[in-house]
C-alpha cells in the first residue's frame, strides 16, 4: 500500500467516523492513545506537551477585570478559563503537540492547547478559530474522552466560537 493510500485512507476516516463509537482510548509508551477501532494501526497520541504559554496576567488586570485588548482567540481561551470562576486554570495552558497516527509512526501533526484545571475543566482547544473539518475532528475526539467535570460547557464554547470550514484531501496533505 502506497503511502498516499494510507493518507487517504485516515482523511476519510477523520472526516467521517463516529467519534464517541469508532475510536477506544488505550495506554502506550505511557501515554494516552485513542485508536481506531477498524483499523489498529491508526491512532491519535499527544506527542509533546510543552511548558505554558499563558498566565493568568494575559486575560486579567489586577482587579480581576478582562482586559480589552484580547483577540479572538485570546476571549475564546478566557472563556473556558471562566467556566465555574477556575481563573487560576489560565495558568494551565500548555502548547500540545498532537499525531495522527499509522503504525506507530506520526503521519500528522498538530499543535493544540490544553487547559487544564484539576478535574473540572481538560480541554483541548484549537490554536485559531478558523480550522478544518478534520482538525476539528481530531479536536472531538480528544475531547470525548475528557471526564474532567465541566468538558460539557467547554464543548459547548468551543462549538460555537470555532469556525468549521470543509476541507479538501489535498488540505489534509498539505498539512501533513
Amino acid at each position: 500500500m502506497k503511502i498516499i493510500d494510507i493518507k487517504k485512507e485516515i482523511y476519510s476516516i477523520l472526516r467521517d467516523c463516529d467519534i464517541a463509537l469508532d475510536f477506544e482510548r488505550s495506554e502506550k509508551y505511557e501515554k494516552e492513545v485513542y485508536i481506531y477501532n477498524e483499523n489498529k494501526n491508526i491512532s491519535i497520541m499527544k506527542l509533546d506537551k510543552n511548558k505554558k504559554i499563558y498566565s493568568y496576567d494575559y486575560f486579567f488586570n489586577k482587579d480581576k477585570s478582562e482586559k480589552e485588548n484580547l483577540s479572538k482567540h485570546e476571549y475564546f481561551i478566557s472563556e473556558i478559563c471562566k467556566i465555574d470562576n477556575f481563573l487560576n486554570c489560565c495558568n494551565n495552558i500548555t502548547e500540545e503537540k498532537w499525531g495522527v497516527l499509522y503504525g506507530g509512526i506520526p503521519i500528522l501533526r498538530l499543535t493544540f492547547l490544553n487547559i487544564l484545571n484539576l478535574s473540572s475543566i481538560d480541554f483541548t482547544i484549537p490554536t485559531n478559530l478558523d480550522m478544518f473539518d478534520f482538525e476539528f475532528t481530531i479536536l472531538a475526539i480528544i475531547n470525548e474522552k475528557s471526564r474532567a467535570s465541566k468538558s460539557y460547557e467547554a464543548k459547548r464554547i468551543i462549538e460555537n466560537k470555532v469556525r468549521k470550514k470543509e476541507s479538501l484531501f489535498q488540505d489534509f496533505l498539505d498539512k501533513c
